[in-house]
């Protein structure tokens, strides 16, 4: 009896959650300012590290 109730406001729940959520396209529109970032790795440094010989 309790479980019948509590499937009952599950699916009450998720209904009106998913008819109060707002409609979103799933298609999304992202622009990214990538000149900080290709600055910084244009000033990395490499070096190579050399093992001392014994």
């Amino acid at each position: 009896m309790l479980i019948h109730r509590v499937a009952s406001d599950d699916m009450t729940w998720h209904k009106d959650l998913i008819s109060s959520a707002p409609r979103v396209s799933s298609q999304v529109d992202l622009t990214l300012d990538d000149k900080q970032v290709l600055r910084s790795i244009q000033q990395l440094n490499f070096i190579q590290m050399k093992r001392k010989s014994k």
